[in-house]
């Protein structure tokens, strides 16, 4: 029996997370013969947000119409950027991503960027970028700016732990300047966590996408939430940072508030300040802030291992 994508997943999946695009609109779209890919991402923006659903999006598009997803640019597009509104996954722009590190107690951070083409494909869309990386203490003082080179084909990685003089906790903004218009491919950069036995990873996201609001669900463990929320204040005035819990099963409401200087970053461990939640229950943690910023949620193993990621886009 063919493996369509009625059979491999049903049609209410939620694929791309970031414009609430489910698998039945996906293959609606691509099964009428006058749309296209291309039109699908036109009409939808799906994949050129966070692009954490491209992997099933070129599975199922694959699956509807025997090709992957490749975006192709048009004749000519390579020597001058495109005005206006940038279709698919072709960029002419500067790529800034922040994400917070941790350099200490035995835990070091590295950075990784592949530049190859869509779905690690080879392809002669892509392009070289100058990259640049501010490395900025957690009170808000850089402390090192890393320049370099990213060929095509090529990977990028550098060792935080390597930077003389580092803070043990701080933040950073990755720069990637394209030589010239291109399809974006796999250079979404990857952070790894390197613990004395445990390893984690994540990638960062554009410094843009900072906001005032967003939402996640935790849970309670043994009376402990084991989890901290990583804020990244990129403006100059402080910030006003309130943090709010809610119980999903119970009523339980509680908030607590903190303060972030300028271009100061920050990890609040929710046990400091909710104490005495009730066990056995999930609880949806709300932060919001006077001006945008960047928001990570941290959880703490019992045996010190660290998972991180940052919230969700959507409010």
């Amino acid at each position: 029996m063919a493996n369509t994508p009625e059979t491999a997943a049903t049609a209410d999946d939620m694929v791309c997370v970031c414009f609430g695009v489910k698998r039945a609109d996906i293959v609606a779209h691509l099964q009428n013969p006058q749309q296209s890919f291309d039109t699908l991402v036109d009409a939808t923006g799906i994949g050129t947000k966070c692009t954490a659903c491209m992997l099933d999006v070129d599975l199922i598009v694959n699956e509807v119409s025997g090709r992957h997803a490749m975006v192709r640019l048009q004749a000519g597009g390579l020597e001058q950027p495109l005005p206006g509104p940038v279709r698919g996954f072709v960029h002419p722009v500067d790529f800034a991503n922040s994400a917070p590190f941790i350099n200490r107690d035995g835990i070091r951070t590295v950075l990784r960027v592949l530049n190859s083409g869509m779905m690690f494909a080879d392809s002669k869309e892509i392009t070289g970028y100058d990259y640049r990386v501010h490395l900025i203490g957690d009170a808000g003082r850089r402390h090192a700016v890393l320049d370099g080179r990213l060929e095509a084909r090529e990977t990028l990685e550098l060792d935080f732990s390597e930077v003389a003089g580092l803070p043990g906790d701080g933040w950073f903004i990755l720069d990637l300047r394209p030589d010239k218009l291109a399809v974006v491919g796999t250079t979404r950069p990857q952070i790894l966590l390197i613990g004395p036995d445990w390893a984690a990873s994540f990638h960062p996201q554009l410094q843009a996408m900072a906001c005032r609001g967003r939402a996640i669900p935790v849970g309670v463990e043994g009376g402990l939430l084991r989890t901290s929320v990583s804020v990244i204040n990129g403006y100059r005035r402080p910030a006003q940072i309130e943090m709010s819990l809610y119980g999903v099963d119970k009523p339980y409401e509680k908030t607590a508030t903190a303060e972030l200087g300028g271009f100061c970053s920050t990890l609040l461990n929710l046990d400091q300040y909710f104490r005495d939640v009730p066990d056995g229950q999930m609880y949806t943690l709300v932060v919001r802030s006077d001006v945008p910023v960047r928001k990570h949620v941290v959880n703490i193993q019992a045996n010190g291992a660290i998972s991180i990621d940052h919230f969700p886009n959507f409010k």
